[in-house]
């Protein structure tokens, strides 16, 4: 009987144990990747709750202060209700090489930014995909690393193509399409890359990453140096809940060279941005 009370106790100890370790390693990680955001108070941690409110309220509250909450600062594309567009060559092209892009109903967008820039055009994707497990740009198995890189190549067989990823299988590189490393979150990564294609010397730059809000800013900053006059920036699976971000980014740069759009597909957004001509 005391045994059996003794193991009780100990899974009991071990459990309160974990629990802790891992309310530990959350404050930490608030205290590390959202600082900005702590409340600043002796009792922080316990209410970590708030720190997260904080972080996921600010780009509201910015859009609120400039009055972009009011005025939708992108404007909305619907590339389908141009009859003159016939984007099935492109949706074939997808499916046949295994990207996703069709899949999203992103194919009229593609066809547009395609049919307006040159043909010789400096193109760069970001977000290359390998098979390998266990990496952060894993597809999986049945995964098409390279898919919309083939896409791009048999559309424009004379552009210069660029893929770029935090972990590339140079393996993967083919003939016309040239693969580089890039971490997304690492400026020391973007500088290396703006000095090697140096100012408004791209065409068309696609952000089809990490995902997430940080690594997409980056690629605008880095998009805003880089592009020729005509030239598109696209960020893929821009979810509803962080257009808010966007309009307010959009807002920023309402009087700049560049014009910011929004374009839905079946699931997600797609965010253009164009430096005027």
């Amino acid at each position: 009987m005391l045994k059996k009370f003794s193991t009780v106790i100990i899974h009991f100890f071990y459990s309160l144990f974990n629990q802790i370790q891992e309310r530990s390693k959350t404050s930490n990680s608030i205290r590390i990747n959202l600082n900005v955001f702590r409340a600043n108070s002796g009792n922080w941690a316990i209410y970590k709750e708030l720190s997260l409110q904080s972080a996921n309220a600010f780009p509201l509250q910015l859009c609120r202060l400039a009055h972009a909450d009011e005025i939708s600062n992108l404007i909305s594309i619907d590339f389908d209700d141009n009859s003159d567009i016939d984007y099935g060559m492109l949706d074939d092209l997808f499916s046949r090489f295994g990207s996703d892009k069709g899949l999203h109903g992103y194919s009229p967008a593609y066809w547009h930014i395609l049919k307006s820039i040159p043909s010789n055009s400096t193109i760069i994707e970001i977000g290359v995909g390998t098979n390998k497990p266990g990496r952060i740009s894993s597809m999986g198995a049945f995964g098409h690393p390279c898919a919309s890189l083939r896409v791009w190549n048999s559309m424009m067989p004379e552009a210069i193509i660029y893929g770029c990823d935090i972990e590339v299988d140079f393996d993967l590189q083919f003939t016309d399409v040239k693969l580089l490393q890039l971490n997304q979150l690492d400026l020391a990564h973007w500088n290396n890359l703006s000095e090697f294609f140096g100012p408004e010397s791209v065409d068309l730059l696609i952000d089809d990453g990490l995902h997430t809000t940080e690594a997409n800013i980056n690629s605008l900053m880095f998009a805003l140096k880089s592009l020729k006059a005509g030239g598109f920036f696209v960020i893929e699976d821009v979810r509803d809940e962080t257009l808010v971000v966007w309009n307010y980014v959009a807002s920023i740069k309402a009087c700049s060279d560049f014009k910011f759009s929004r374009f839905r597909g079946k699931t997600n957004n797609l965010i253009i941005v164009r430096r005027k001509v």
